[in-house]
């Protein structure tokens, strides 16, 4: 963690999968408690801020002097320390010390000031003092045993307190204490034990309740984190450390408006607290509210300018704001914070969707991603019983159950792509379910992907391990998760391995770096082979495109120029994608054709007010008067689709391509000129251009793709040309064969479902044009052996254990 001058002693816990909010345990010292959402998902990870949260020190000052400071020395000492003057301690004490050496708590006081004021080892020495003057002091134990533990001497601290716990054996500070020596230490079992122990002889502790809340984060276990948040919370309301850490935890479980609300009564009760104001920040930017986040963060940073967490969360809000020379300027300092996390093998504060639309280095693309990964699996698999699955030889050529898992079932690009293929899966071969951990939009597409799987499971709030029981329950053969790495993911609950075979597809365009993801499904352009070193998984490519199309078919509606806003006569250029895959060189590019092309428009799709802002004064800055960017508002795919063909020529962004976006211009008859790029983004337009037939729309570099957008504007033959190839390929095209398609990703299934059953490793899979029955035969059949797959293991670190029954039977 970045230090500054709120960082204390981290608590060593994994990344949750969705949150980079940090959490934070409570009691009787400054601690600090990772949460990488994920990092906003590890613990996360990741998903982040830095708390601390402080309980009082339960000594009182005046019961100290009446027994031990007679002396006036001790007792001035006692009034400055009462009267928060840390600063008067030191030499005051010092005094007293020197006067009566055999004062306790003169020493006691002497030492709570050296630590006050940093001097750490005088601090140790002056304390230590009056417990050997006083053993049976409980106060001086315990202020001794917190110093142990800040200092990070837990077996010493342990050994103090457990030896002050046999003179009170109830005391609820001593084992308060004691359970966060073994927090601190990833004990949790143990510091359960010792909380609830407290618990049971003081159950209105409100620093007891608040690590409980610590403890069950740090498992995962959200819902009884935050259970116990609002407990600790009901009876001590005006602690903005626990408003924090609830935050943190409502922003793991993907509720940011509560979230928000969280950090707002955090920030209401101490304006300046970094951890309330960066977890603010990060889940604005979830919201999409990134013009209220930077505000937020600035202050944050204002605090702690190195902060690595803000300083990641400032970077994602100059993207999608288009506030490109800010970005520019903060980059060197957040690649610094990742290159130095990385080599402490710590969770980088970027999480990995932003890395790769950053850079396309695939190294540093999977190292992210790999921390991000390992930091999920080490959190919620931590004390987690491995599911046992059955996968026998002689199951190879059995209907088997497939089992999708996704935030997106809904209006969202994901169903777009997807929609179609539930229904298209050979019901003789795949029972196929659904799995959604998103919100329960009850719109058109969750209806018709429901309706369309054998099983559709709502997982939304439910805890990793409640989820991956539900999913193991299931039966589920191969589990295909659309998220990876995206905004409300749920890699906690493939690391949990409820299913045999694992597979990534879609939704994170990019190595999960997981070793409990098997496969990742992609195609000859996007994952070619020598690519492969940058991946964690095993890559399944498909013979044609990588993605599913699920047309849909354009409004009726007729439409014309005037009701888009666009001037009749222009040549229209159009993008959209997103804000944040817009980089300045493309920009750039663009200005330069629409100088070269004077009867231009460029049509781009509307984002935040300042991002608008931002991108004409760009515009004004280059040459181009800013009316010729004309914006569109957000509307329904099928008029979308419909206003589509409205423009001539779509130009794509160049380091992250669009996807669904690509797949949409095309199917609307628009051309696309893009690039092949150095990573699974940067060519996915090249992936769905190159199964149409169309690599003429291919650049080799940015300079070619400006010249080619110039030539198709001046020649109409050669565009005219170019669209009546375009509408051609899309009637013979598997680009737009959804159910060609399906068949093909079948094969895949079951070939990675076949090479389970043999006791096989997972290995690179070509898969051809074909029938789906085209599998590999087996030769002889082997003992009934079961291939127990632990949770901890990817399937080939696997042990065999003979079973008389099987849960599928």
């Amino acid at each position: 963690m970045t230090s500054c001058k709120h960082s204390q002693r981290p608590i060593k816990a994994a990344a949750h999968p969705r949150s980079s909010v940090s959490i934070f345990s409570d009691g009787m010292f400054f601690a600090e408690l990772p949460l990488s959402i994920t990092a906003l998902r590890g613990h996360a990870a990741k998903s982040g801020t830095s708390a601390f949260t402080t309980g009082p020190f339960n000594h009182s000052a005046g019961k100290m002097v009446a027994q031990d400071c007679q002396t006036d020395v001790s007792k001035q000492a006692a009034d400055g320390r009462r009267a928060g003057r840390p600063q008067e301690l030191a030499p005051i004490c010092r005094m007293g010390v020197q006067a009566p050496p055999d004062s306790a708590g003169a020493w006691h006081l002497a030492g709570l000031a050296q630590w006050k004021n940093g001097a750490a080892r005088q601090a140790e020495i002056h304390l230590s003092r009056a417990v050997e003057l006083d053993p049976h002091n409980l106060d001086y134990c315990n202020t001794l045993g917190v110093f142990l533990i800040e200092s990070g001497q837990f077996q010493r601290a342990e050994a103090l307190l457990l030896q002050a716990l046999q003179l009170d054996p109830r005391s609820s500070d001593l084992l308060c204490n004691l359970g966060r020596a073994m927090l601190l230490q990833q004990r949790f079992a143990e510091a359960l034990a010792r909380f609830r122990e407290a618990l049971a002889h003081n159950p209105q502790h409100a620093v007891l309740l608040a690590n409980m809340g610590v403890t069950y984060q740090a498992l995962g276990q959200l819902d009884e984190a935050v259970a116990w948040y609002r407990r600790a919370l009901r009876l001590a309301p005006q602690r903005p450390k626990w408003w924090t850490n609830l935050g943190a935890a409502l922003v793991a479980k993907s509720s940011y408006a509560s979230a928000e609300t969280c950090f707002q009564q955090a920030l209401a009760l101490a304006p300046d607290y970094l951890p309330a104001a960066k977890g603010l920040g990060i889940t604005c930017c979830a919201l999409g509210n990134y013009e209220n986040a930077l505000p937020v963060i600035q202050r944050a940073l204002h605090a702690c300018p190195d902060d690595a967490e803000a300083i990641a969360c400032l970077a994602v809000i100059y993207q999608h704001t288009g506030c490109w020379e800010a970005f520019k300027r903060i980059l060197p300092q957040l690649a610094r914070h990742t290159e130095e996390a990385l080599l402490r093998n710590e969770v980088p504060a970027e999480q990995p969707l932003f890395n790769i639309s950053r850079t396309d280095d695939q190294y540093l693309n999977l190292a992210v991603a790999r921390a991000w990964s390992q930091s999920i699996a080490r959190c919620v698999c931590r004390g987690a019983r491995p599911f046992v699955h059955q996968a026998h030889r002689r199951y190879a050529n059995r209907r088997i159950t497939i089992g999708y898992l996704s935030a997106d079932f809904r209006n969202h690009a994901v169903a777009h792509q997807a929609v179609a293929m539930f229904a298209l899966h050979d019901r003789s071969r795949f029972r196929v379910c659904a799995f959604s951990v998103g919100p329960p939009e009850q719109d058109d597409y969750r209806r018709r992907i429901a309706a369309s799987c054998d099983h559709f499971g709502d997982l939304a709030g439910a805890d990793a391990r409640q989820a991956a029981v539900t999913i193991y329950d299931q039966r589920v053969d191969i589990l295909i998760d659309l998220m990876g790495h995206t905004h409300r993911n749920r890699l906690d609950i493939c690391a949990l391995r409820p299913a045999p075979v694992q597979i990534a597809y879609l939704g994170f365009l990019a190595s999960s770096g997981a070793d409990f993801i098997d496969y990742l499904i992609g195609d000859p352009v996007v994952t070619p082979p020598e690519h492969a070193p940058f991946y964690s998984e095993k890559l399944i490519r498909l013979p044609h495109c990588y993605q599913i199309v699920s047309p849909t078919p354009p409004a009726a509606s007729a439409v014309n120029r005037g009701d888009a806003g666009l001037p009749e006569e222009a040549f229209v250029f159009c993008c959209f994608n997103q804000i944040y895959k817009i980089e300045p060189l493309v920009f750039g590019c663009w200005m330069q054709i629409l100088k070269k092309v004077p009867q231009a428009v460029l049509w781009l799709y509307r984002p935040n007010a300042t991002a608008v802002a931002k991108l004409q004064a760009a515009a004004l800055q280059q040459g181009v008067t800013p009316e010729r960017l004309i914006f569109a508002d957000k509307m329904p795919l099928a008029d979308h689709l419909n206003r589509l063909r409205l423009a001539d020529v779509a130009l794509d962004t160049v380091l992250y391509n669009g996807g669904a976006t690509t797949a949409n211009a095309l199917v609307a008859e628009v051309p696309v000129v893009t690039t092949l790029g150095n990573h699974f983004v940067s060519r996915m337009s090249a992936s769905h251009l190159r199964s149409l037939g169309l690599d003429e729309l291919i650049a080799g570099d940015l300079q070619a793709y400006g010249r080619l957008a110039v030539e198709l504007a001046a020649s109409p033959q050669r565009l005219r040309s170019v669209q009546r190839h375009l509408k051609s390929a899309l009637e013979i095209s598997p680009l737009l064969d959804t159910a060609r398609f399906v068949r093909n990703i079948e094969q895949a299934y079951l070939r990675a479902w076949w090479r389970c059953c043999e006791g096989l490793p997972p290995e690179h899979l070509e898969i051809p044009p074909g029938r789906s029955s085209d599998l590999p035969h087996r030769t002889s059949i082997a003992p009934e052996i079961d291939c127990c797959l632990s949770s901890a293991g990817a399937p080939h670190e696997r042990t065999a254990t003979i079973r008389k029954a099987n849960r599928h039977e």
